[in-house]
């Protein structure tokens, strides 16, 4: 597989603190949870 830069992103998220935990589930690929601060967000991608 060939390398390539990337210049702008397809998805992005701006967590207004330092992540510090991220969780993808491969049995439901749709849905992100982001933990950061004292915060926990589920997103759905």
């Amino acid at each position: 597989m060939s390398k390539r830069s990337v210049e702008d992103p397809i998805l992005a998220y701006n967590a207004e603190a330092e992540v510090n935990n991220l969780q993808w589930s491969s049995s439901q690929p749709d849905w992100v949870s982001i933990a950061f601060a004292n915060k926990l967000q589920i997103l759905r991608v």
